[in-house]
């Protein structure tokens, strides 16, 4: 057995959104409500992420792993906002970079084609240099995007579960009070991400298969948002359990 808070009752993890039929129950509400944001712009997401935080927020305190009743609405619509905001906000500088590298690209290389058909042939060297250079800014915007993802991408489940501790916004960018606890189990957050990221790509996986069909590819998205649901819910409680143990670490005096 690893010495790690992510090795603990792992199995009881997998199985919680399906061990009691009022839980099977609350998934298929979670499940429809996610299958809503297709058509419903911003409601439905608002309740979903909410709900996501009351799991996060259970596995932080270490009550029972059961899925919720869906209540207080109000208060779940709050939680929702307030994560959707902390994830832009980690996420947001390499979305940014993204789109900045691209109009860019676009602009450039418009400009660039817009000269050259007006250039003769021998002053065509600038309006080739400038179609040459918007694809190396989107080739380097593209890679300061992804770095600048992956680097907020990281931390946010442990900002959100310090977010979902504290119940207070501002503390998802206590960046030192939150490191502290990653630091405290370096292996157990890796292996947090490790499953998380292989249950995400088994869900791709499922969602490509039955796309390419071709007879059912309209269904996918009805087929695979329950999947996401499911791996959002097993990510709240891999990384609210791995907090609280990693800060039950800290406080622990030393042996």
């Amino acid at each position: 057995m690893l010495n790690s808070a992510f090795s603990d009752d792992f199995r009881a993890i997998l199985k919680f959104p399906f061990a009691a039929p009022r839980s099977r129950n609350n998934f298929l509400a979670g499940a429809a409500l996610f299958l809503a944001g297709m058509f419903i712009p911003l409601l439905p997401a608002l309740l979903v992420y909410g709900y996501i935080v009351q799991v996060l927020r259970r596995a932080v305190r270490g009550d029972e792993l059961i899925m919720p009743e869906w209540k207080d609405w109000g208060q779940l619509a709050y939680d929702g906002l307030r994560s959707l905001l902390i994830g832009a906000l980690f996420l947001g500088p390499g979305m940014l970079t993204v789109f900045t590298g691209m109009a860019l690209y676009f602009g450039v290389w418009f400009g660039g084609i817009q000269l050259l058909d007006q250039a003769d042939s021998g002053s065509a060297a600038w309006p080739l240099v400038l179609i040459i250079g918007s694809v190396a800014i989107l080739f380097l915007s593209l890679l300061a995007g992804w770095l600048f993802s992956l680097a907020g991408l990281g931390p946010l489940p442990a900002a959100l579960a310090h977010f979902a501790a504290r119940n207070h916004f501002a503390a998802a960018f206590d960046v030192p009070a939150w490191s502290r606890v990653i630091a405290a189990d370096k292996l157990g957050y890796f292996l947090g991400w490790v499953i998380v990221l292989g249950l995400g790509s088994l869900t791709y996986l499922v969602f490509t298969l039955v796309y390419l069909t071709g007879v059912l590819c309209f269904l996918a998205n009805f087929i695979v948002l329950p999947f996401a649901f499911y791996l959002l819910l097993v990510g709240a409680a891999i990384f609210g359990n791995h907090y609280r143990a990693a800060a039950a670490r800290l406080a622990a005096p030393p042996a």
